[in-house]
């Protein structure tokens, strides 16, 4: 269904985070206040925490994976 819409490429991927921000973000931004109620705030905020935390541990695996590599190279193997 996703490859049928377009969104498994970037740019369909990128569409479809940027209208959940809208629908989200724009309202309580424009009125200073969130509009969604305190359950779906808590969901945000865990889930904001959620992905910002794994974006941050996929660039330290990939940071030590491209640093064993480098060190390592022989020891580092490859898989087909």
């Amino acid at each position: 269904m996703l490859a049928v819409l377009g969104l498994l490429d970037v740019p369909g991927c990128f569409g479809c985070v940027l209208g959940y921000w809208v629908f989200l973000c724009v309202p309580g931004c424009a009125l200073g206040y969130w509009v969604f109620g305190r359950a779906a705030c808590q969901i945000w905020l865990t889930l904001d925490v959620l992905y910002c935390t794994a974006s941050i541990w996929n660039l330290c695996v990939i940071a030590f994976d491209r640093f064993t590599a480098t060190m390592y190279p022989v020891w580092y193997r490859v898989l087909p």
